[in-house]
Order: C-alpha cells, then structure tokens, then sequence
C-alpha cells in the first residue's frame, strides 16, 4: 500500500532552498571533523607531555595557530564554529543535571560556592577591562604618531 502511494506521488524539482540547506550540510560535514580532529590532537598533546592545561583548549590554541599561520582559512571552520556557539547554551545541560546532583553540598557550601564564583568573575573582568584599556591607549598613540 506504502509503495503505490509513493509511486503515484508527483517528484519534486529541488527549490533553492534545499540545494542550499544540502550545499550548507556538505560543508558542515567537512568542517564538523576538522574541529574534531583538533580536539583530540590537543588532548593527545596534553596527554604525551603533561602539560597543565585543558585538552580542548590547548586544540583551540593549536586552530588559531594554523589560522594566523594560514594552514587553515576561516572559510574552512567559520560555519561549524558558528553553529556551535549559536546553540553553546546547550551544552550546558549536563552541568546543570549535575548541580542536582550535588544539592547537599550547595546547601552546605553554596554561600563559599556563590563568593568565591562571583569574585573570580570580578577579578576577570577587571583585568579584561586594564588589558583592554591599555591596548586601546597604545593603539591611539600608535595611531597619533
């Protein structure tokens, strides 16, 4: 019954949005693993030489090095990474399942929890806010001379 139906179905010429929603999918399909691969190199790296940081960061650190040398060109990463970050809130999901499970210890330790976030926060944001002022003074008086 399901194939009679399907044969007498009238085909559809592809419109042009969905030959660009394809073309789009074909490029987030060879970016998505180049992010990917990455990754898991700086994890290896952090691995094989026990460097204090994080694997992922040491692999973002590592995409910025080939895109200022020019390995990589942002067109090769630009769509993956701008999917990622439009949806970032969602990987956030786990952490907060996992706030639930640790209710007791927010309860005991929440106020310490809270202080200590929110002064990190603050000390961050100041020296963002020095560091930013500073190079913003220098790049007016490079531009004065």
């Amino acid at each position: 019954m399901i194939g009679s139906v399907a044969a007498g179905a009238p085909t559809l010429p592809l419109s042009a949005g969905v030959a660009r929603r394809l073309r789009l999918s074909f490029r987030l399909a060879g970016q998505f693993p180049l992010l990917v691969v990455l990754f898991y190199a700086g994890a290896a790296l952090v691995q094989a030489t026990g460097m204090p940081l994080p694997g992922n960061l040491v692999g973002m650190l590592l995409l910025l090095a080939l895109l200022r040398l020019g390995v990589v060109r942002l067109e090769h990463v630009e769509e993956a990474a701008g999917l990622l970050l439009k949806h970032l809130n969602l990987f956030f999901i786990p952490l907060a399942v996992g706030l639930m499970a640790w209710g007791g210890l927010l309860g005991t330790s929440g106020l310490g929890l809270g202080l200590s976030l929110a002064g990190s926060a603050a000390v961050c944001l100041a020296v963002a806010g020095v560091a930013g002022q500073r190079l913003a003074r220098k790049a007016g008086a490079s531009d004065a001379a």
